[in-house]
């Protein structure tokens, strides 16, 4: 599934969820990319994390 499928999915579970209201279509669709933009962000996070090379540790300081 694509992003636009994506967007257009959950726009469409939010008219759902307002009880099928009529008229707020755009203001739908623009939560909708929120949502599903966020998703793919803490998605991509999570995947940096699994892939990224352990820091190394920084020496102390000498007193």
């Amino acid at each position: 599934m694509d992003l636009q499928d994506e967007i257009a999915r959950a726009a469409y579970e939010l008219f759902e969820k307002s009880g099928w209201a009529h008229g707020r279509d755009v203001e739908n669709w623009l939560a909708a990319e929120r949502i599903v933009r966020q998703r793919y962000a803490e998605q991509a996070k999570k995947e940096a994390k699994k892939t990224a090379l352990p820091r190394a540790k920084k020496p102390e300081a000498r007193r």
